[in-house]
């Protein structure tokens, strides 16, 4: 609200129509009162005062003067209103509170889950060195993860796909690592070490939000497929995952799996070179009856055999997005062939690109 400290100037305003004018007159207080623009104003003979918004007027009396209504007015300023530094802030402070709410739950979720405290007891009777240390891991993981998530200058937050995409990365990442049943096992620790060197040294919450992840040949097994999953599941910006010869299984590919059946910006998946078996691929050809983000899936020398084949078939015959298939040296020269004349066979709306020499 803008107002002045002469009532010369006031009653000019007030008095440039011929109808009626209303001056407000207001008493300021110590506490109660409006910051002097004066000093950098274009009109500083006008000593321009400005009252914060939400400040409350009350009447306390009125008088008239010629044709103006002069009214004496008490004003109570807003406190409670926010700075423009705390409003652009408020966003991103939603999500510090959110992780800080994630982080204190998750110690005592991992503490007490009964699933994760039988199984790591029976690691340890089998001579894995389990315990403590692993859970000390997990809660690093979940920092870092959740650091990485709210990186970005307060503004940032202020879009509403951004703060979406912050907020569902923060819940993904925790209830990724809550998996129970993988996190008593110490492959996916193993896999953790291995996939953070791989990343020279960087934690692998770190790939969220990157475009594209090339991984070949790292060793990094079913653990390390967990932890790029819940990567998976936190990022709306992943097109290609590129992860050829890793030495994961089928219980890797379940892991991606899960991952891909609620991604929806994952364009590219190669898989080659790992001992994926049947159940692997027929882990993935379910996921992908959902997905219809992937166009290009990479499945060569993949370990699987007919019946693998089959199941893709029946995904080909639902999944509509997929345009390229790449199978080479899985099947034997029959096989390969029985496959090719049975996918032409489909009538899909969407031409398929399929590899198998």
């Amino acid at each position: 609200m803008s107002t002045t400290a002469h009532l010369e100037v006031a009653t000019d305003y007030a008095s440039t129509s011929k109808a009626s004018g209303v001056v407000f007159r207001i008493q300021q207080g110590t506490v109660n009162r409006g910051a002097d623009i004066s000093w950098f104003s274009q009109y500083p003979h006008e000593q321009e005062i400005l009252f914060a918004p939400l400040s409350s007027l009350e009447v306390r009396s009125h008088r008239i003067d010629g044709n103006l209504v002069l009214l004496e007015m008490e004003i109570s300023i807003n406190l409670t209103s926010l700075t423009i530094e705390a409003v652009i802030h408020k966003r991103k402070k939603l999500l510090r509170d959110l992780c800080e709410q994630i982080q204190g739950c998750f110690s005592t979720e991992l503490a007490t889950a009964l699933h994760w405290r039988t199984q790591r007891e029976g690691w340890r009777a089998l001579g894995f060195a389990v315990g403590a240390v692993d859970d000390a891991r997990l809660v690093d993981l979940l920092k870092v993860g959740l650091e990485h998530v709210a990186r970005h200058e307060d503004a940032y937050y202020n879009d509403d796909a951004q703060l979406g995409e912050a907020i569902r990365a923060a819940v993904f990442t925790k209830s990724g690592l809550l998996i129970t049943a993988a996190l008593a096992q110490p492959t996916v620790l193993q896999g953790a070490e291995k996939l953070h060197l791989a990343l020279s040294g960087k934690e692998p919450f770190h790939l969220v939000g990157d475009k594209r992840i090339h991984l070949f040949k790292k060793g990094l097994g079913d653990g390390g497929m967990h932890l790029l999953a819940v990567v998976v599941l936190a990022s709306t910006a992943l097109q290609a995952l590129l992860l050829q010869e890793n030495g994961f299984t089928a219980v890797g590919a379940g892991w991606l799996a899960e991952a891909l059946r609620r991604s929806s910006s994952l364009t590219e998946l190669v898989l080659g070179g790992n001992p994926l078996g049947d159940a692997g691929i027929a882990a993935i050809a379910d996921a992908l009856k959902v997905n219809r983000s992937l166009r290009i899936l990479n499945v060569n020398n993949a370990g699987f055999g007919e019946d693998g084949a089959k199941t893709l078939l029946e995904t080909l015959r639902v999944n509509e997005s997929l345009t390229t298939l790449s199978m080479k040296k899985t099947l034997d020269e029959e096989s390969a062939a029985a496959f090719r004349a049975s996918v032409q066979r489909l009538e899909r709306a969407t031409p398929l690109e399929l590899l198998l020499e």
